[in-house]
């Protein structure tokens, strides 16, 4: 979790979005909020904008969902089918545009971590810092 509160804490932002496309309790918004307080001593507020916002757990539409993924500073991503068996009606409407949010996301951000849990691959990506160049004076 140090890596999804990570960028916010670098940069000395107090608060982060930070859609996830599952629905799980080990990843949502709350775990790294919880994070950043017990172990950074900080107090970071993430909001999780999809599978929490106002759709929550509800099959949020393509368009909305595109404009969730492009407004976020964190965003992590699983698998399109993986273990999406369970009965949330966001786990079937996910697959129809996954792709597309995949595409988007590795265009437009960097990936700082991966792992699995339970034989579903997590991936973390973060907004890029924009560059500060600094130029001569003559």
């Amino acid at each position: 979790m140090r890596r999804v509160a990570a960028p916010g804490l670098e940069d000395a932002r107090e608060r982060l979005t930070m859609p996830t496309d599952r629905v799980v309790e080990y990843d949502n918004a709350g775990i790294p909020k919880l994070f950043s307080i017990e172990r950074l001593h900080r107090k970071l507020d993430v909001e999780g904008l999809f599978s929490h916002g106002i759709y929550g757990i509800f099959a949020t539409p393509r368009d909305e969902a595109m404009r969730i993924f492009a407004e976020s500073d964190v965003i992590v991503l699983t698998d399109p089918t993986t273990d999406r068996q369970y009965p949330f009606p966001i786990s079937s409407k996910i697959k129809e545009y996954w792709d597309d949010v995949w595409q988007q996301t590795n265009r437009d951000r960097k990936l700082i971590y991966s792992t699995e849990i339970l034989g579903i691959p997590y991936r973390v990506f973060v907004r890029p810092l924009p560059k500060v160049r600094f130029g001569r004076h003559h």
